[in-house]
């Protein structure tokens, strides 16, 4: 058997990516209830608790020797605000920025065999990782990391994050190869199939969505595609929308683009354009591209949806690598 547990466990994308990958998630803990009840409704229980509060004794998880020879994967994504490149307002000595120092007593306790750290590309060089790091090596975990496109693995989105997995004594490291690349000039690696553009996964959605206005920076950012159908952005750019034609993945999904600010929801965040037709991405049409599966259930609150989206690891992502960590063992 292998067990599967999570902290920030958000939405519950890595989750099902991992049950995809057959394996049995046993514990979930999530911070905000909002996203929690997502979480519950699509992948099961989840303790709604501050991650510095949780007594991790009290977990329903098997320790390393009552677990006679099954496995535990674990994986964590600690917020990551603090260190997005797209944030002006970072903080990395708040607490938020530092929580992750405050789980240690769960590796202790439970010691995975394989844990897995998502964050953004920024998190690799905080303070507050490199000593999660040398804690890890200090307990015999061998680390290898890096930066990876979720693009790469069939995810219709050029999302690159920050993987850091620790592998117990005795195990391998799995090997996450690519299976897709970007395209150049037409030409793509014999032994990889080209990245999948955000028109093939939701192009079957586009009938459906509903009419909207162009505004004046998109109008602009879409002139030199006048004879295309293009993706373009509507809020959350810094001087120019941006672009993308049918064949290239979508940019980055980010979670704070479904609340207005005011406590409401916002229902227009990217358009697709084609001629004089404007039209607005629903939030299933977000979900595909960050690979969630159609049977998902949303709250149909474009504030809660949204965030649980942006701040999810692509379910097709994680199934890729727990598939990995599972031809290790």
């Amino acid at each position: 058997m292998i067990y599967y547990s999570t902290h920030f466990s958000g939405c519950g994308g890595s989750t099902i990516g991992a049950m995809s990958a057959l394996l049995k998630p046993i514990s979930a803990i999530e911070f905000d209830p909002r996203i929690a009840e997502l979480y519950q409704t699509n992948c099961g229980d989840v303790l709604i608790e501050d991650i510095a509060k949780v007594n991790f004794r009290n977990l329903n998880i098997p320790t390393k020797k009552d677990r006679n020879g099954d496995i535990l994967v674990h994986q964590t994504s600690p917020p990551c605000q603090d260190f997005s490149v797209v944030n002006v307002a970072t903080n990395k000595d708040s607490v938020r920025a530092n929580i992750l120092s405050a789980t240690h007593e769960f590796y202790s306790l439970y010691e995975p065999e394989f844990i897995v750290l998502e964050n953004v590309p920024g998190y690799s060089k905080s303070k507050v990782y490199l000593d999660f790091e040398a804690f890890l090596i200090d307990k015999g975990y061998r680390i290898g990391k890096g930066i990876y496109n979720a693009a790469d693995y069939g995810v219709p989105q050029s999302r690159k994050r920050f993987l850091s997995i620790a592998v117990a004594d005795g195990f391998d490291f799995p090997a996450i190869i690519p299976e897709h690349g970007k395209a150049i000039n037409g030409q793509i690696n014999l032994f990889r199939k080209n990245w999948i553009g955000w028109y093939e996964a939701i192009c079957d959605l586009i009938p459906h969505f509903t009419e909207s206005q162009i505004t004046p920076r998109q109008k602009d950012a879409v002139a030199p595609y006048s004879d295309s159908m293009v993706l373009v952005e509507r809020i959350g750019y810094r001087g120019k929308p941006k672009v993308k034609t049918p064949l290239e993945p979508c940019w980055t999904i980010r979670a704070v683009l479904g609340d207005d600010g005011h406590n409401g929801n916002r229902s227009k965040i990217i358009d697709i354009v084609c001629g004089d037709t404007c039209k607005s991405l629903s939030t299933h049409a977000l979900a595909r591209i960050q690979s969630f599966p159609d049977s998902y259930k949303w709250s149909g609150k474009s504030a809660v949806d949204v965030r649980g989206i942006g701040n999810s690891i692509p379910p097709l992502l994680m199934q890729r690598i727990c598939q990995a960590i599972k031809n290790a063992i």
